[in-house]
């Protein structure tokens, strides 16, 4: 299996030749189009790559992107100047993706053109032949990418042992209560070519929250999509393997070690005070000069201060603001 680097927008070059339609690349007919993708299979039934398998992986930043071809038919309806009468009807595959991975998620694309896809986050693209197989007849396997989505607070394990990021069975996340971030295990039973009991690479984990740092504080993850976490305190998370124990020579658990971090406090109340009006009321006193970053007018009370008359004492009118989450001054009732 080929594990592709990380990439970000790297198929811009493919967007700018062809028409993009909901997601999906049609190449023009001209010798100038390209007839390979990031991932190409060539006989339907493997992807093209040093070792021939019909999974594949990709790593990618969210809204990144990589394009799938199938380069004969490619090259048989696309450069060809004389189109073969199967080309008015070229083979189609089937698309579905795990937790939506993918935009399209979902729906039948053309092996006469090449494809596009987005990531949005960790999960599989599996892509089926529809009907009978021009190359590989009814017994044709689906085709598999496992797709890992990086981002911020996106903790990723891709060989089950160590955390990606620091390379190590513990990892660190920080950040408000109420803030969230996932954990994935892109190989988590992902079998060859998506079919079930084969080929397992990673075992199951369950999972618990010591003392309650996030929600959900334990269950299972028995899948290669994305879990998510919110952050309810400081603690640690541990993830234990489950049956089969022997498949691998595993760490009995990863842990993510979680530091809640202290809610922004407002500002501090603001005291105003000016020397109490001759003419009026401290009621009735207005002066928009402090009516500081949006604070309204009025709100004044009676009050008596030492720093009035040369520091002797007096009457004064005073109010206080405070901070309100509008992001502005209020006056204190």
């Amino acid at each position: 299996m080929r594990v592709t680097r990380l990439r970000a927008g790297f198929s811009a070059a493919l967007l700018l030749s062809g028409l993009v339609i909901g997601g999906l690349v049609t190449a023009p007919s001209a010798s100038a189009v390209p007839t390979a993708g990031d991932f190409n299979s060539t006989n339907f039934t493997t992807w093209d790559s040093t070792v021939s398998s019909p999974m594949e992986s990709f790593t990618g930043t969210i809204g990144s992107t990589f394009t799938v071809a199938f380069p004969a038919m490619l090259a048989l309806c696309v450069n060809s100047i004389i189109k073969p009468t199967t080309c008015g009807d070229p083979l189609q595959m089937t698309i579905a993706s795990s937790g939506a991975a993918v935009i399209p998620a979902s729906g039948v694309i053309s092996t006469a053109s090449i494809t596009t896809f987005t990531v949005m986050r960790s999960g599989t693209l599996t892509l089926t032949p529809v009907g009978i197989n021009v190359a590989c007849g009814v017994g044709c396997t689906p085709l598999t990418i496992v797709i890992t989505a990086v981002g911020p607070k996106s903790l990723v394990s891709s060989n089950c042992t160590t955390w990606n990021a620091s390379g190590t069975s513990n990892e660190l996340v920080s950040g408000h209560i109420g803030e969230t971030f996932t954990v994935t295990f892109p190989k988590l039973q992902i079998a060859a070519g998506g079919v079930g009991g084969l080929g397992v690479v990673c075992p199951s984990y369950s999972y618990t929250s010591s003392p309650t740092a996030t929600s959900p504080a334990g269950g299972t993850i028995s899948s290669p999509d994305a879990t998510t976490f919110t952050i309810t305190g400081s603690g640690t998370i541990s993830f234990s393997r489950l049956a089969p124990t022997s498949i691998l020579s595993l760490p009995a658990a990863l842990t993510i070690t979680v530091t809640a971090l202290p809610s922004d406090a407002p500002p501090p109340d603001l005291l105003q005070q000016v020397g109490a009006p001759s003419a009026s009321t401290c009621a009735a006193f207005i002066d928009t000069t402090l009516n500081w970053a949006g604070a309204p007018s009025g709100g004044w009370g009676t009050s008596w201060a030492q720093w009035v008359n040369q520091g002797k004492g007096g009457t004064v009118c005073t109010r206080s603001l405070y901070w309100l989450p509008t992001g502005r001054w209020g006056v204190r009732p």
